[in-house]
């Protein structure tokens, strides 16, 4: 179900088209001359039961070309679409070879002046091992890639290592509750719309050595297990790129963000807007030692770190608490190792609106 054709000998895609476009040209297919790209055979303008528009054999024949499922096809046409919406030159199925003569296929090859990029759609099961070694010959073409692979509840070891990857851009795609359309994992972010993100620049790996961003604390508010009193707990630090883009937390009590927490805290008016206790070493008879913890605002008394992370745990169930603060941050090379990962302004936007 291939989504190009020669419309009248010039080549036609269908994901160039509107819907009223596509039912105009399947109303008018009798007087053009259709051939699919496989086989030159007649080809017919269809729309699949997903309501991706393709183009299929009149008569198959003795053409040998693969097939391939609706849910593959539905998503190599949104690819397709969010990459000749950013302005590409879009190809599918396009043939190349790599300078030691290795033939590729990708299943949509976009080109703007000089950059190539080769975006594949793995609906079947592949390899980590197998997904670098594609890459790798995108790579030796002077192409750039990335991989839009099929959301499974079966564990997958290779998403846990490819996703994390910079030199192998990948991103987890659903099917949505339309059936008809895919998002980019758990997010509302539409497949052809963060295609459209990725070729324009706005999906970016980050952080990066160096970079400028911030970090803030979460405060949660409990009950002092001592005196009763409501006080603030620092329960984390959350930590945003220079561009807004949250990249993950950390425990209030790493040591890699100390001194930027006793700074954005030691701020009187906010410890006193938050009723947050002082942060310091205390002894712990629990633990038989002391450590870098909360205490209440009123009594100072010990605030023990395993409940407070069973409070920020419950909490994270149904919210994502924002820092009641800021302080600017600049990321570590080892900082920037851990939390890296590929990050999209639109995703942060949402998350921002919510």
């Amino acid at each position: 179900m291939p989504l190009k054709c020669k419309l009248d000998g010039e080549p036609c895609f269908s994901f160039t088209y509107t819907t009223e476009d596509w039912e105009a040209l399947k109303a008018a297919r009798k007087q053009h001359d259709m051939r699919m790209p496989c086989c030159g055979r007649r080809a017919i303008p269809k729309t699949s039961s997903l309501g991706t528009p393709f183009f299929a054999h009149t008569r198959r024949g003795e053409c040998v070309s693969g097939q391939e499922t609706r849910e593959h096809l539905l998503a190599k046409y949104l690819v397709a679409r969010g990459a000749y919406a950013a302005g590409w030159s879009v190809d599918v199925e396009h043939r190349g070879e790599t300078p030691d003569g290795e033939a590729w296929v990708a299943d949509v090859f976009a080109t703007k002046g000089k950059a190539k990029v080769a975006l594949e759609v793995q609906w079947s099961p592949q390899s980590e091992d197998e997904t670098r070694r594609r890459q790798e010959r995108y790579r030796a073409s002077g192409v750039r890639g990335a991989w839009f692979l099929r959301e499974t509840r079966q564990y997958n070891p290779s998403f846990l290592s490819i996703l994390s990857e910079r030199a192998t851009p990948s991103f987890v795609v659903r099917l949505d509750d339309s059936g008809q359309d895919f998002r980019i994992g758990w997010s509302r972010v539409s497949l052809s719309d963060f295609v459209a993100d990725l070729l324009s620049g706005k999906v970016r790996w980050s952080p990066l050595p160096g970079e400028q961003g911030r970090v803030g604390p979460v405060v949660l508010e409990e009950s002092c297990w001592k005196c009763h009193q409501p006080t603030g707990i620092v329960a984390s630090m959350v930590m945003e790129d220079s561009q807004g883009i949250r990249v993950g937390a950390l425990d209030y009590d790493d040591i890699r963000i100390r001194e930027d927490l006793i700074r954005v805290v030691s701020e009187s008016d906010l410890r006193r807007r938050h009723q947050i206790g002082p942060l310091k070493h205390r002894f712990s008879r629990t633990e038989g030692r002391s450590y870098f913890s909360n205490g209440c605002f009123h009594c100072g008394a010990l605030q023990g770190r395993f409940f407070i992370r069973e409070a920020l745990l419950e909490v994270l169930v149904t919210d994502d608490p924002d820092p009641v603060s800021w302080t600017s941050f600049v990321f570590s090379e080892a900082m920037a190792k851990e939390l890296g990962g590929w990050r999209s302004i639109r995703l942060a936007d949402i998350s921002a609106d919510e």
